[in-house]
């Protein structure tokens, strides 16, 4: 018998007897068939559990733990997924038809999918290191002919010391050290070449006392990378000539954990952690590469392999398992210790620099520093009229930073189409960019300005339409905000250069929509909240974030737009912006002869004291307004001047758009009277009525309890008229300053 923990062998018996005398009653998940009354079950959860009528071997296993299988694979007797059944039944999709069935609490829930798997846990040793003059030392000249290279391995810091290297290598190129940006939790890739300095940098993701996988690669062409967990994270690649740095006085030995700046800078200190499953390749390694070999263990005879320490042998744990023969040397406290090495993989989400409230919707992360999602070239060719819309959450602000860029990509020539924050007026107001070349300093563009930038930390559903006819007009969930009738497609020459999440974009993205035709305000307020299958007529792209393939995200329309993901760009799990428990109405405000109130009207929700939201209505009269929790009554009330309407006792379903035209009555006194009462903090404000009409017994009645005090106008002269309201209003205190 064996037994494997995330593909890798933990336990074995040498037991090799038969299975076929087993005939057990009852066959559980989550419960002992032995005494299975008496013991409490398993508490947690499971997915894709399979049985096979054969002893698969450990490659199988690995290769297969991660992937979903169909039922039909040869030798397969049983496979549950969860992804079906009714009334309780547990579908098995394998050939034998051993459905099972959920018993006392058990559910089918969802939750997100297993897919990386942490690295596995073994028996062995991890290089420990003190911080204080303690590093691992190889023989010089040992890559001194690498053109290209990458290092890799697992970090633990303890505590982050000022410069401390995790790699420090001498190559064709120069030194090629990994190394913390003085003690702040920040890596840095540099290379050295004479005196001048090409080196990138990571945001401040790096954490203390947990294990985080660094790849380094670089290339005589000075194309640096860093990766951390397997995904990029460094930004641009800066380069500098600076004498002061004194690079011609190092040292050039080879070393993990110490520094050959030391000689130079004293105060550069060695690193305080431990280092797992130290790797050095002839060759720079790829994305998938880096990712898909961090959590195994290599043979150490894999191509391009010129150094493999994982510090296991206890009598040789420097010893070099590449067949390079570069074997190590302690120095100072230095020591290979029994410990658990790598057990856990921080989320990709890590790399952004903002809390992602956990959830089951996929959801596009850009976290900045080169990350996008990078569109297919000349997506907007030949089009008169298009709507870019989706669900953006803003996790930083910035200048010039973009969810989405459509553009030539060309060397100085600003020429694009582009939603921004824009730093006008140091404002980061959202915006939306079309520019064209300048010719002789004149810029011939067309740009729209929102009021103020865009709300941080929230879903936001943002929408531009343009169309050769009307130009272009910005709506933020739902409501339109700015237009400008010159902004015309015609002006976009080219689309080379497309993408969502640029020049810095930090936050979240969802269901991004592209379409061929100018979308109406109606079809994207009805549209917010639904989620589209991707037959939509009209429909060019949709990015839902549902499916990735490795690093390309599927356009789920047919029109094969997919994108592909860059930088340190990754699809994570959030809370959904499409599935909110909201509602909306639409409609129009108009007076008892169909007219649109002139210069608009006010229309608000409003659910006891709470107003839910407010909007303007548009020219014509139309106006749309979400409503939070619809299925709760709540009511709406429309203001126009003086006049005052109000309907109440309404709801809607999640999701439903429901039409709502609202008439203005013909008000009164009186009418005004019952609809000011209504609004919040106007119950108890005093309401005197001047007048010259006689007022009846029943005009009396009906204002019983609405105003505070009827005067006639032919009754008081002018003075007694002014003193009887004094009397009403609150004193107003001495304005003189004292003495």
């Amino acid at each position: 018998m064996k037994m494997y923990f995330n593909g890798v062998l933990v336990s074995s018996d040498p037991f090799t007897g038969s299975y076929a005398d087993l005939k057990a009653v009852h066959t559980y998940l989550g419960k002992e068939s032995y005494n299975a009354d008496q013991l409490e079950g398993f508490q947690g959860q499971m997915d894709e559990v399979r049985v096979w009528q054969v002893a698969r071997t450990a490659e199988e296993i690995r290769g297969g733990m991660t992937q979903s299988i169909t039922g039909s694979e040869a030798d397969l007797v049983a496979l549950w997924n969860f992804e079906g059944g009714l009334d309780g039944v547990v579908t098995d999709l394998g050939p034998g038809g051993h459905h099972g069935k959920l018993m006392g609490d058990a559910k089918q829930a969802p939750a997100p999918r297993p897919d990386q798997p942490p690295p596995p846990p073994k028996i062995g040793r991890v290089l420990d290191l003190d911080g204080e003059g303690s590093y691992v030392q190889f023989p010089d000249g040992s890559f001194e002919d690498l053109t290209e290279v990458t290092v890799e391995g697992w970090v633990n810091w303890r505590t982050f010391r000022n410069s401390a290297r995790a790699f420090d290598l001498t190559v064709k190129s120069g030194r090629f050290s990994v190394e913390l940006a003085g003690t702040r939790p920040v890596l840095i890739l540099e290379t050295w070449e004479g005196d001048e300095r090409r080196a990138v940098e990571t945001p401040e993701l790096l954490p203390l006392y947990k294990w985080v996988h660094v790849a380094a690669t670089g290339t005589s062409q000075y194309d640096l990378k860093l990766y951390l967990n397997g995904v990029l994270a460094s930004g641009p690649l800066v380069r500098e000539q600076n004498f002061d740095y004194r690079n011609s006085e190092c040292s050039r030995f080879n070393l993990l954990g110490g520094s050959n700046a030391k000689v130079v800078w004293p105060g550069d200190a060695e690193l305080d952690g431990q280092l797992d499953e130290v790797r050095v390749w002839n060759r720079v390694l790829t994305p998938e590469e880096i990712a898909a070999g961090m959590s195994k263990t290599l043979g150490g005879d894999e191509t391009g392999l010129v150094g493999y320490w994982n510090f296991d042998d206890p009598d040789a744990p420097l010893r070099d398992l590449s067949p390079g023969g570069r074997h190590g040397q302690f120095v100072g406290k230095a020591q290979a210790v029994p410990r658990s090495p790598p057990s856990t993989v921080q989320p990709l989400t890590s790399l952004v620099p903002f809390e992602i409230e956990p959830g089951e919707e996929q959801v596009l992360a850009l976290s900045g520093h080169g990350s996008a999602l990078r569109l297919p070239a000349g997506i907007l060719d030949g089009l008169r009229e298009v709507t870019i819309e989706g669900w953006v959450f803003w996790g930083e602000l910035g200048e010039w930073r973009a969810p989405w860029f459509f553009g030539a990509g060309e060397s100085g020539r600003n020429h694009k189409l582009a939603m921004f924050t824009s730093d006008d007026e140091r404002q980061n107001r959202l915006a939306v960019y079309l520019d064209d070349r300048k010719d002789g300093g004149e810029w011939k563009g067309q740009m729209i300005f929102a009021s103020g930038p865009p709300a941080l930390g929230k879903w936001i559903h943002q929408a531009l339409v343009i169309s050769a006819e009307e130009g272009a007009r910005l709506y933020l969930d739902g409501q339109p905000v700015v237009s400008n009738p010159d902004l015309n497609l015609s002006l976009l020459e080219a689309n080379r250069d497309n993408q969502l999440g640029q020049n810095g974009f930090v936050g979240l993205m969802d269901e991004v929509r592209l379409w061929k035709v100018a979308r109406t305000a109606e079809q994207i307020r009805a549209g917010i909240h639904r989620k589209l299958t991707g037959k939509e007529e009209g429909l060019l792209a949709l990015w839902n974030f549902d499916v990735v393939e490795g690093m390309t995200v599927p356009d789920a329309s047919p029109n094969g737009n997919s994108g592909v993901l860059e930088g340190s760009a990754r699809v994570a799990g959030s809370n959904p912006p499409t599935q909110g428990d909201w509602g909306a109405l639409q409609g129009r405000v108009t007076d008892a002869k169909g007219r649109p109130p002139r210069g608009g009207s006010e229309v608000t929700a409003w659910r006891g004291e709470q107003q839910l939201g407010l909007v303007q209505t548009e020219p014509g009269g139309r106006y749309w307004i979400a409503i939070p929790s619809p299925q709760k009554p709540f009511e709406v009330r429309v203001i126009v001047g003086e006049e005052i309407a109000v309907k109440t006792g309404l709801s809607a379903n999640p999701g439903e758009l429901v039409d709502l035209d609202l008439m203005m009555p013909e008000l009164d006194g009186f009418g005004f009277m019952e609809g000011f009462r209504k609004l919040p903090g106007c119950r108890h404000v005093p309401v005197i009525v001047i007048t010259a009409k006689d007022i009846t017994d029943e005009d009396r009645a009906r204002l019983n309890g609405e105003v505070t005090r009827i005067l006639r106008k032919t009754a008081h002269s002018p003075e007694e008229l002014l003193a009887e309201i004094r009397s009403f209003a609150p004193p107003i205190a001495d304005p003189t300053p004292p003495c």
